[in-house]
């Protein structure tokens, strides 16, 4: 879902500004980066909860 989100926003700011791709793309990269991590983080706490 986040995923998705992202993407949208991605291609919203792509159209807008054209000249500012690289930086839309990295920007991208490392939301979704960041997302992974804390998603990993959450997954092997709530294993080792457990």
């Amino acid at each position: 879902m986040i995923s998705i989100y992202l993407n949208l926003i991605g291609e919203k700011r792509l159209t807008q500004y054209p000249s500012q791709t690289p930086e839309v793309l990295v920007g991208l990269l490392q939301n979704m980066v960041n997302y992974c991590k804390q998603e990993l983080y959450e997954a092997i706490v709530f294993k080792f909860m457990r």
